[in-house]
């Protein structure tokens, strides 16, 4: 048993690791182990893989730092692609967090799984987002 958790945890690990960002032209996309390629935003300079979190039983998030931007404080402007885990197909591409160059603050932008969508509600741009999942 302790080694099937031991070579469980090693899949998981390789799968986490095997993620890159890749540029070609002038757009940045993430691609995953098994070669899917999924387009991703660039806020100012280039971006990279963070990890996947795990939103819920059929979703996954793979966030990625998507650079830094601002005008009167630089933020890292944080974002996911929200990964439909059965198909592999992306629901959309949203910002997770913004934290300041210092690390001092952090604005968390709110994900909620309701019925049938996910609502994204991103203080930093007063917007909301509701992505349908069916």
């Amino acid at each position: 048993m302790k080694f099937l958790l031991t070579l469980f945890l090693i899949i998981i690990s390789t799968n986490v690791l095997a993620w890159e960002v890749v540029k070609k032209k002038d757009q940045y996309f993430l691609v995953s182990s098994d070669k899917k390629t999924f387009a991703i935003v660039s806020e100012g300079g280039d971006p990279s893989f963070e990890k996947i979190e795990p939103f819920s039983p059929e979703l996954d998030r793979v966030i990625y730092k998507a650079g830094v931007a601002g005008t009167s404080e630089l933020k890292v402007i944080y974002r996911a692609l929200l990964l439909r885990k059965k198909d592999h197909k992306v629901l959309g591409d949203f910002p997770v967090f913004y934290q300041s160059m210092d690390g001092k603050s952090k604005v968390t932008v709110k994900w909620e799984l309701k019925e049938d969508t996910v609502v994204i509600e991103d203080p930093e741009t007063e917007s909301t987002k509701i992505v349908p999942l069916r």
